[in-house]
């Protein structure tokens, strides 16, 4: 179920972010990715989504998200890549989660995990 307009100002702010990793291919249609990057690390495909509030715990993620979650996991990884969550915050702040199979993983702008950070 979608909640509100879909996050125009948050992709563009994800998708110059993303241009680090890498070359940008915006997607289209009922994807459940905004876009896919293909650089020198594993492609991955993006969804970016908007938060109220900082997220502190990892359940959180799949308690706020999880039909965008349930979306990605229906595309193998070996089609998209690795499946990202990117959440942005009402202080222009991002997070980024790797959903892998059950897994969510806490990771940096780069895709590496982050230091300190449980998966769930």
């Amino acid at each position: 179920m979608t909640r509100g307009r879909r996050p125009v100002q948050a992709v563009k702010k994800a998708v110059t972010i993303a241009g680090r990793r890498g070359i940008v291919i915006m997607t289209a249609g009922t994807s459940p990715f905004d876009f896919l990057i293909l650089g020198s690390r594993d492609p991955a495909g993006v969804k970016v989504v908007r938060t109220r509030r900082h997220i502190r715990q990892l359940c959180e993620v799949m308690e706020n998200y999880g039909d965008a979650i349930d979306k990605m996991r229906r595309f193998p990884p070996e089609v998209t890549g690795q499946h990202e969550l990117w959440v942005l915050s009402p202080w222009d702040t991002l997070q980024y989660y790797i959903i892998d199979g059950e897994k969510i993983t806490e990771v940096s702008g780069e895709g590496v995990p982050v230091a300190g950070h449980l998966t769930v």
